[in-house]
């Protein structure tokens, strides 16, 4: 991965983060008082984390910008 731009520098790492992640709330799910809302937020990271344009995604959809606005937009659905 030495052969990386910088833009591209460090997005396989965060794609790595987000699949733990959805991972996690998926698991964590079945623990939960709500299991259907950490489940649904969970796969819905991992549909975000597989459509976006990056090197472990398995369909490159939508661009990084975009993918951006959505990881702010979990962040805020999360915390609200």
């Amino acid at each position: 991965m030495g052969d990386l731009g910088r833009r591209g520098r460090g997005f396989w790492l965060h794609q790595i983060v987000e699949y733990l992640i959805a991972a996690a709330l998926i698991l964590m799910s079945a623990q939960s008082r709500h299991p259907l809302v950490l489940a649904a937020y969970g796969i819905a990271l991992l549909i975000n984390v597989t459509v976006v344009d990056g090197p472990f995604s398995a369909y490159k959809i939508i661009s990084r910008g975009v993918h951006r606005i959505i990881d702010w937009l979990f962040v805020v659905a999360l915390f609200a």
